[in-house]
């Protein structure tokens, strides 16, 4: 495998990446990169024989698909790691308005279009909350301070 050199390198990788393109599935990105890294690998340094060279195009494509897919995926699509189906996380931080009073800990806010259980310190109907937490289908507010 001595005849291998940094054309051929570069070559798969560009083949690879142009596959990404047509079947895309963020996988044979990395692959791609590895083989251009390893083309670049071997051009800096012509005596490194074709097993070795294999050998780093290999470790390099496991590297990066196990250590960048997950990142990339990650900032593609951040919402899909955490809390896809729990749609109460996604209201932590927003005011809302109370549609039935806080009494003793128990109350109604409205969020959006829709009515929700709220817990929390007294608070008359009309009142500006903000949510805090979310335990199931109640929520956890405390009053918006007025500025």
């Amino acid at each position: 495998m001595d005849w291998l050199n940094p054309w051929h390198w570069w070559i798969l990788g560009g083949i690879l990446m142009v596959l990404e393109i047509m079947l895309p599935g963020v996988f044979l990105l990395w692959l791609g990169l590895g083989a251009m890294a390893t083309g670049l690998l071997s051009w800096l340094v012509p005596a490194l024989s074709g097993q070795v060279q294999v050998l780093i195009f290999a470790v390099l494509s496991v590297v990066l698909v196990g250590t960048l897919r997950g990142v990339y995926l990650k900032q593609l699509n951040p919402k899909t790691s955490e809390n896809l189906n729990d749609r109460t996380d996604a209201l932590i931080g927003k005011i809302c308005t109370v549609t039935v009073p806080i009494q003793m800990g128990q109350g109604k806010i409205k969020v959006g279009d829709s009515v929700w259980k709220a817990s929390g310190p007294d608070a008359p109907v009309g009142s500006k909350v903000r949510i805090v937490a979310a335990h199931n289908s109640t929520l956890e507010v405390v009053p918006v301070e007025q500025v």
